[in-house]
């Protein structure tokens, strides 16, 4: 039976679970806390994380090899499964932002995978803060504008161990899929078809790259700039939103 560790409060479900895979915690465990003090998002940025959200850590499978993609195609797996469960429409703004379908990117949830080194092989954990009720007391006010919950669109919105359970097998399917060509291909059609800002003019690490145009095989986001196509495979993308 896979192992389910449930907490009130901690510092990061992420480094908790890493450190599970580090004394051989097998594929399937789970962390889970009701709030963070040091939720962790990409690129070492903070995740705000009160009471109210789901936040999980869930051990994975490893690949064959490291995939740049899988961070995207997360994204698009949770994208289906919100709409497919709930009837929430999103879209993915690059890389792996999952955000609110209407109006300015405005993040529902966001995921980090990580390659973890165990004592007989590497697992996947795979961490997801995904705002459910709010905005809770006390949210930082700077914070809102950019800032979507799932319960502005549902009336009454699933409780945290239904997403859980909903989500959580969702993933663990997605990692076994990528691992045929077929899987990765139709995970790639979903994302494109998800993204958002097509067309816009974009900005990477605060430097303007041009007109978004699509998302290559291995994750990399292709804009169209005054000397033609660029590929930007990292970096905090900003989208113009006013022409």
């Amino acid at each position: 039976m896979n192992q389910r560790f449930l907490f009130d409060s901690l510092a990061s479900t992420q480094d908790h679970a890493s450190e599970l895979v580090r004394s051989g915690a097998p594929s399937g465990t789970r962390v889970v806390a009701r709030s963070q003090s040091r939720g962790r998002g990409r690129s070492d940025h903070g995740w705000v994380s009160p009471p109210g959200g789901l936040y999980l850590s869930l051990v994975l499978p490893d690949l064959a090899e490291p995939d740049p993609f899988l961070s995207l195609a997360a994204a698009a797996c949770l994208r289906r499964a919100l709409s497919e469960g709930w009837g929430v429409r999103t879209r993915i703004k690059w890389p792996n932002d999952v955000v609110a379908a209407e109006g300015a990117p405005r993040k529902i949830a966001g995921l980090l995978p990580e390659r973890i080194a165990g004592p007989h092989d590497s697992k996947l954990v795979l961490g997801l803060g995904l705002n459910v009720l709010g905005p809770p007391e006390g949210f930082p006010p700077e914070l809102l504008p950019q800032t979507a919950w799932l319960s502005e669109f549902l009336g009454e919105p699933p409780g945290l161990d239904a997403l859980e359970g909903e989500l959580a097998p969702a993933f663990e399917s997605l990692v076994s899929e990528l691992g045929s060509s077929r899987g990765r291909e139709r995970w790639l059609a979903e994302y494109r078809e998800a993204l958002y800002g097509r067309g816009k003019r974009a900005e990477v690490n605060g430097l303007r790259v041009g007109r978004v145009k699509e998302v290559g095989p291995e994750g990399e986001l292709w804009v169209e700039g005054t000397e033609g196509l660029l590929a930007i495979r990292s970096g905090r993308l900003a989208i113009e939103e006013a022409e």
